[in-house]
């Protein structure tokens, strides 16, 4: 899952990038060609929503299929990896000195629902700019 966020977020850079240098170029002279990248980047970053939501359920189906072998069988060994994960604690664990709250530890932040968060934040920003530009050409 790494390897595609870090290339999905070097995409969206370098189109940023490119978008904030030669913005005022392409709006006065070529217009289609700014429409075009900024398309480029509303499909790449709605891509990379969908491929970080499918990831993420995956993640978490495996997951719990190892939480689930963890407590019921003991396959796994001795360790509990699995066991006491936020995602499936509930009350407060005495054994680590930790507040936990139903679905995570209290403070948790969860690197997978940030990746999440910030892919719609490119999602919403392409179709601000876009908005904005199409807007600004034809309602001067």
């Amino acid at each position: 899952m790494w390897s595609r966020v870090t290339a999905m977020l070097t995409v969206e850079g370098l189109l940023f990038a490119f978008l904030s240098n030669a913005y005022s170029i392409l709006f006065t002279e070529y217009f289609e060609v700014l429409i075009i990248a900024i398309l480029l980047g509303l499909c790449s970053s709605i891509l990379f929503y969908i491929m970080i939501i499918g990831s993420d359920w995956w993640i978490s189906w495996w997951q719990f299929k190892l939480h689930d072998l963890e407590i019921n069988t003991g396959i796994i060994g001795k360790g509990d990896i699995f066991k006491t994960h936020p995602q499936f604690l509930e009350k407060s664990d005495k054994k680590w000195n930790i507040e936990v709250t139903k679905g995570g530890f209290k403070g948790y932040i969860s690197t997978r629902k940030t990746i999440i968060f910030i892919s719609q934040s490119f999602t919403l920003a392409w179709g601000a700019i876009l908005i904005i530009s199409y807007w600004k050409k034809f309602f001067p």
